[in-house]
């Protein structure tokens, strides 16, 4: 009796408590779903109000260093360093209406076909990747602008497989050609380097992105003089707003008229088959195409 009495005290307890568990559960609901609307509500009022999104995206990462530069300086961390400084300038002036998402914000491994799936997850306007590193000037401060690059045999059997990932960019490359012009115009107007080389490459996580993408390697030779510049906060805001620059002609052409008129023609086909070699270890044009 006594057994089946506590168990009936217990029962009755639970029946009592079920209306204010459920309440409780309501306004836990309430709760998410006005946070989440709120979240959602401050996002989108950022999206009206910037004209622009731009994407920048910090090359390598977490395991992947990139360069060496002497003992300790990392490609990974001169990148980051650069994109945080170029996000700092333009969000320091409203006036440009550009919304900036940095592809990673800390010292992490990010895969290459993530990168460009954060700028179409945010629908970015422009896809800008940055890295250091000159591998065709070994002894001069120079700058390379890649946009991708397809042979008609990589669309053609891309097209053939379904490989959507892999063609996005191949429906924007006027317009990351365009874009790289505009970077080019402001790195040789800057004078900053000796050497500027506007480049086609198959690099694979330009070829992800829908929008107009653009990489650039700015390098220097494997000095203690060149590393110590590298390392300047000087030097790096100097790089920010120079592309910075470049990114604001751009995306101001038709309101403004261009005093610019680039060459149709990207650096000589040596130059390129050297990027190739080098940078990405795919041989050269001639060698791919035997």
């Amino acid at each position: 009796m006594i057994f089946r009495k506590k168990h009936l005290n217990f029962l009755i307890i639970c029946i009592l408590a079920i209306p204010a568990l459920i309440e409780a559960a309501s306004l836990s609901r309430r709760s998410f779903s006005q946070d989440l609307a709120a979240a959602q509500a401050a996002q989108d009022t950022d999206q009206q109000q910037a004209s622009f999104c731009l994407v920048i995206d910090p090359g390598h990462g977490g395991k992947d260093s990139g360069v060496l530069f002497g003992a300790t300086l990392a490609e990974k961390t001169l990148t980051l360093s650069l994109a945080r400084k170029l996000q700092e300038l333009i969000d320091s002036d409203p006036e440009l209406n550009i919304k900036v998402v940095l592809t990673r914000v800390e010292d992490q491994d990010l895969p290459l076909d993530r990168r460009a799936a954060i700028a179409n997850h945010h629908r970015a306007d422009l896809f800008l990747s940055i890295h250091f590193g000159s591998y065709l000037y070994p002894a001069l401060d120079s700058m390379q602008i890649f946009i991708a690059d397809y042979s008609s045999e990589e669309l053609e059997y891309l097209s053939m497989i379904n490989e959507s990932w892999s063609l996005m960019q191949s429906k924007h490359l006027a317009e990351s050609r365009e874009f790289g012009r505009y970077i080019e115009q402001a790195v040789r107007a800057s004078g900053a380097f000796a050497a500027v080389n506007f480049l086609k490459a198959p690099i694979y996580f330009l070829k992800g992105a829908s929008m107009a993408a653009v990489e650039v390697e700015a390098g220097f030779a494997p000095s203690e003089e060149n590393i110590n510049k590298l390392e300047s906060e000087d030097y790096q805001w100097q790089l920010a707003k120079i592309l910075l620059q470049g990114i604001v002609s751009f995306l101001n052409k038709d309101q403004e008229q261009s005093q610019f008129s680039p060459s149709s023609e990207f650096s000589p086909p040596a130059e390129i088959d050297r990027v190739r070699e080098n940078l990405y270890g795919q041989g050269t044009r001639q060698e791919q195409e035997q």
